[in-house]
């Protein structure tokens, strides 16, 4: 399973290491989506586009939230100085071959907490909107 699509050897959530990892006979890619502020489902691990695990290198040249930006610029992000970009769930798809199973996870737009059962009723409809 290429997790990130191999991560650690392409540039994260881009059509370069969809198809890397196509090349490198993964059986599944997971993908990791997060809606945009106009709506439209981009392809980021991350809920800002500065964001790292790790602390190291930005993510991106931008510093915002993924859901608080239009998507025209988050699709302009330039992913790891790697000359690749975000790209949108229906690039990604298109990408993919068809006999690599996928596993999507959905991030939490608007919020950088997680969903848990802690949340009060009304809390749970509002990320549920989102």
């Amino acid at each position: 399973m290429a997790h990130r699509e191999f991560a650690g050897k392409y540039p994260e959530n881009t059509i370069a290491a969809m198809s890397g990892s196509a090349r490198d006979d993964a059986e599944m890619i997971e993908i990791d989506v997060v809606p945009c502020a106009d709506g439209e489902v981009v392809v980021l691990h991350d809920n800002g586009l500065s964001e790292r695990d790790d602390g190291e290198q930005s993510l991106t040249n931008a510093d915002e939230l993924v859901w608080e930006m239009d998507c025209e610029s988050v699709l302009n992000a330039e992913v790891l100085e790697s000359g690749q970009t975000v790209s949108t769930l229906r690039e990604v798809m298109k990408t993919i071959p068809s006999s690599i199973c996928v596993n999507i996870e959905m991030k939490n737009p608007g919020s950088e907490e997680v969903i848990s059962e802690g949340l009060s009723c009304q809390e749970l409809e509002t990320q549920e909107e989102l």
